[in-house]
């Protein structure tokens, strides 16, 4: 996440802050030499409202000029939605980091002499992960410290307090990089089955997330997007992103070993392993091995490399464990496990390898030809009539 803000407005009137950020306390004043902004009346606090993670810079101009009153300051500031947090204040004579409590003044963390005077940069950099601070003046490093209080939600941004004449405030740039490591999905789903909901956690962000700003992708090669249903800041940087794969996605098959999951953020995208790719609930697939004449037949052709999905017709205990009652085998015989299968009917489709598309599911009606009957659990196509079997609607012969 980037933010940049350079003041501008009419002078001596009262600034106003663009939506991107929030001000606390007494508001701001642009100021009439144009130089920038200072306090309306008293204190003042303006910070970016995306949330840092990683590694945090923010620069500041103080223009010290006008020879502001003694106790008259600008500071850096990194707070949480309570105001709670750390600041690297300026005065004319000196330089300190102090905690912030509840909007309150805390202790006090590092204090030193210094001239501040004319026009200076100040540059802080903020470690979100372990609290450490260096703080740059002209580019040139003036100390390193901590603060290790409060890490969570904090927000970068700036402050000012005016004692009778204030010290302006020309330009805030914030960066966050999204940590070492970038945005990363912290836990992911055991499996993904389309039309159904799977929930990923992912940190390091910066930029506060919705679902207007966040794309979900199954498999690298993929460029259909996901948009999630609900996006959760469940605290800090970390959010709870909830996506549900569409039937028939992209035109990708099932596969147990999965794909990668991409999380698409304004800072930086997230991969997950390979997440097992399944049908909805109650479906299972195969990839045949053969296909010996016209056990299964498609509205194109029904070929090594394509694909089935079927409707498992739910499960049958048999001797403690579940098994489907319709199991459509990789040689293309099927397995039908419950009661006499003559007018059983459930529906099948079929990956296209050539085109990789999905069929449409047909109803697919069983018969034995006069064989077996009663009881069939375990009974196998082999003695069955299955031609017929199609995801164009035809029914069996």
């Amino acid at each position: 996440m980037t933010a940049s803000l350079t003041f501008t407005g009419t002078p001596n009137a009262a600034y106003t802050v663009p939506g991107t950020h929030t001000s606390y306390g007494d508001g701001w004043t642009y100021d009439s030499d144009g130089s920038g902004i200072a306090t309306s009346s008293a204190f003042s606090r303006l910070v970016d409202n995306a949330i840092c993670s990683g590694l945090v810079t923010i620069e500041c101009i103080f223009d010290f000029s006008g020879t502001p009153s003694y106790w008259s300051n600008a500071a850096i500031i990194l707070m949480d939605a309570s105001l709670t947090g750390v600041k690297i204040e300026f005065r004319g004579d000196r330089i300190e980091v102090n905690k912030e409590v509840s909007g309150s003044n805390g202790s006090n963390i590092y204090s030193a002499a210094a001239t501040n005077t004319g026009v200076i940069t100040v540059l802080v950099e903020f470690d979100v992960s372990t609290g450490d601070i260096d703080i740059y003046k002209d580019s040139v490093l003036v100390t390193s410290s901590s603060y290790t209080d409060t890490l969570s939600g904090l927000r970068a941004g700036m402050q000012a307090y005016d004692d009778g004449t204030p010290v302006l405030i020309n330009t805030l740039n914030t960066v966050t990089d999204g940590g070492a490591g970038g945005v990363t999905i912290d836990d992911s789903p055991a499996s993904m089955r389309v039309t159904e909901s799977r929930t990923f956690t992912i940190t390091g962000l910066g930029t506060t997330l919705n679902t207007g700003n966040v794309d979900a992708y199954v498999n690298a090669d993929t460029n259909t997007a996901i948009t999630p249903s609900s996006v959760t800041n469940t605290t800090g940087d970390t959010y709870e992103i909830v996506i549900t794969v569409p039937d028939a996605y992209a035109g990708l098959k099932y596969n147990l070993t999965g794909y990668p999951v991409i999380i698409s953020t304004p800072d930086g995208d997230a991969t997950s392993g390979n997440i097992p790719y399944l049908p909805v609930t109650g479906n299972d697939f195969v990839n045949p091995s053969a296909v010996p004449g016209d056990v299964i037949v498609s509205s194109g052709t029904y070929n090594v490399g394509d694909q089935a999905e079927w409707d498992t017709l739910g499960t049958v205990n048999i001797s403690g464990t579940d098994y489907p009652i319709i199991t459509v085998n990789a040689d293309s015989t099927f397995t039908y496990r419950g009661s006499d299968p003559d007018g059983v009917t459930f529906d099948l489709r079929i990956w296209d390898d050539f085109n990789s598309t999905w069929g449409s599911f047909a109803t697919q009606t069983l018969s034995t030809g006069g064989v077996g009957g009663g009881d069939s659990i375990g009974f196998s196509s082999a003695g069955l009539s299955s031609s017929g079997f199609s995801s164009s609607g035809l029914s069996n012969s």
